[in-house]
Protein backbone atom coordinates (compact mmCIF):
# COMPACT_ATOMS: atom_id res chain seq x y z
CA UNK A 1 0.00 0.00 0.00
CA UNK A 2 2.89 2.34 0.79
CA UNK A 3 4.54 1.65 -2.58
CA UNK A 4 1.29 2.44 -4.39
CA UNK A 5 1.09 5.80 -2.58
CA UNK A 6 4.76 6.67 -3.15
CA UNK A 7 4.96 5.64 -6.80
CA UNK A 8 1.43 5.48 -8.22
CA UNK A 9 2.67 5.86 -11.80
CA UNK A 10 4.70 2.65 -11.46
CA UNK A 11 1.94 0.59 -9.89
CA UNK A 12 -1.11 1.88 -11.75
CA UNK A 13 -2.58 -0.85 -13.87
CA UNK A 14 -0.56 -3.64 -12.27
CA UNK A 15 -2.71 -6.31 -10.63
CA UNK A 16 -1.92 -6.94 -6.97
CA UNK A 17 -2.51 -10.42 -5.56
CA UNK A 18 -2.73 -10.84 -1.79
CA UNK A 19 -1.72 -14.22 -0.36
CA UNK A 20 -3.25 -14.33 3.11
CA UNK A 21 -2.08 -17.65 4.51
CA UNK A 22 -3.52 -16.71 7.91
CA UNK A 23 -6.02 -14.04 8.76
CA UNK A 24 -3.58 -12.14 10.93
CA UNK A 25 -6.09 -10.22 13.06
CA UNK A 26 -7.80 -13.50 13.99
CA UNK A 27 -4.49 -15.25 14.70
CA UNK A 28 -3.23 -12.37 16.86
CA UNK A 29 -6.53 -12.11 18.73
CA UNK A 30 -6.61 -15.83 19.55
CA UNK A 31 -2.97 -15.97 20.59
CA UNK A 32 -3.24 -12.95 22.87
CA UNK A 33 -6.39 -14.30 24.52
CA UNK A 34 -5.17 -17.85 25.05
CA UNK A 35 -1.37 -17.70 25.26
CA UNK A 36 0.16 -14.25 25.80
CA UNK A 37 3.92 -14.25 26.25
CA UNK A 38 3.56 -12.11 29.38
CA UNK A 39 0.46 -10.72 31.14
CA UNK A 40 0.79 -7.17 29.80
CA UNK A 41 1.07 -8.49 26.23
CA UNK A 42 -2.72 -8.71 26.22
CA UNK A 43 -2.67 -4.91 25.82
CA UNK A 44 -1.77 -5.61 22.18
CA UNK A 45 -5.43 -6.58 21.74
CA UNK A 46 -5.99 -2.84 21.22
CA UNK A 47 -4.03 -3.19 17.95
CA UNK A 48 -6.36 -5.83 16.51
CA UNK A 49 -8.85 -3.33 14.95
CA UNK A 50 -5.97 -1.47 13.25
CA UNK A 51 -4.57 -4.72 11.87
CA UNK A 52 -8.03 -5.75 10.69
CA UNK A 53 -8.53 -2.41 8.91
CA UNK A 54 -5.12 -2.72 7.19
CA UNK A 55 -6.00 -6.22 5.97
CA UNK A 56 -9.32 -4.97 4.61
CA UNK A 57 -7.59 -2.09 2.81
CA UNK A 58 -5.05 -4.47 1.27
CA UNK A 59 -7.82 -6.81 0.14
CA UNK A 60 -9.71 -3.95 -1.50
CA UNK A 61 -6.57 -2.91 -3.39
CA UNK A 62 -5.91 -6.46 -4.56
CA UNK A 63 -7.25 -7.98 -7.74
CA UNK A 64 -7.64 -11.20 -5.73
CA UNK A 65 -6.93 -12.44 -2.23
CA UNK A 66 -5.97 -16.06 -1.64
CA UNK A 67 -6.74 -17.97 1.56
CA UNK A 68 -6.22 -21.60 2.56
CA UNK A 69 -9.67 -22.66 3.68
CA UNK A 70 -13.26 -22.30 2.62
CA UNK A 71 -14.14 -21.09 6.14
CA UNK A 72 -11.59 -18.24 5.81
CA UNK A 73 -12.99 -17.36 2.37
CA UNK A 74 -16.56 -17.15 3.70
CA UNK A 75 -15.44 -15.06 6.70
CA UNK A 76 -13.48 -12.57 4.59
CA UNK A 77 -16.18 -12.36 1.93
CA UNK A 78 -18.71 -11.39 4.61
CA UNK A 79 -16.26 -9.00 6.29
CA UNK A 80 -15.24 -7.14 3.14
CA UNK A 81 -18.34 -7.67 1.00
CA UNK A 82 -16.19 -8.62 -1.96
CA UNK A 83 -16.18 -11.73 -4.12
CA UNK A 84 -12.46 -11.44 -4.89
CA UNK A 85 -11.44 -13.93 -2.19
CA UNK A 86 -10.40 -17.33 -3.52
CA UNK A 87 -9.55 -20.57 -1.74
CA UNK A 88 -6.23 -22.20 -2.59
CA UNK A 89 -5.76 -25.24 -0.33
CA UNK A 90 -2.36 -25.67 1.31
CA UNK A 91 -2.30 -29.42 1.09
CA UNK A 92 -1.92 -32.11 -1.49
CA UNK A 93 -4.54 -34.82 -1.72
CA UNK A 94 -3.00 -38.23 -1.17
CA UNK A 95 -4.70 -41.40 -2.33
CA UNK A 96 -6.16 -43.46 0.52
CA UNK A 97 -3.99 -46.23 1.89
CA UNK A 98 -5.20 -49.69 1.04
CA UNK A 99 -5.59 -52.44 3.65
CA UNK A 100 -2.24 -53.94 2.68
CA UNK A 101 -0.45 -50.62 3.33
CA UNK A 102 -1.53 -50.43 6.99
CA UNK A 103 1.13 -52.83 8.31
CA UNK A 104 3.11 -50.16 10.17
CA UNK A 105 1.96 -46.98 11.94
CA UNK A 106 2.71 -43.79 10.07
CA UNK A 107 2.83 -40.25 11.45
CA UNK A 108 3.38 -37.16 9.34
CA UNK A 109 3.88 -33.77 10.99
CA UNK A 110 3.69 -30.66 8.87
CA UNK A 111 3.98 -27.42 10.78
CA UNK A 112 6.12 -25.14 12.88
CA UNK A 113 7.70 -26.17 16.15
CA UNK A 114 7.96 -22.62 17.47
CA UNK A 115 4.70 -22.62 19.43
CA UNK A 116 2.77 -25.09 21.55
CA UNK A 117 0.08 -27.22 19.88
Amino acid sequence: MRIARQAPEKTRGLPIFFDMDDIEHVTLFRRLLHDPGWPAERLLLFQVPTLMFAEIQAMRLAAATFVCSEADRRYLTRLTRTARVQTVPNSVTFPPLGDTDASEPLVLFVGAMGYPP
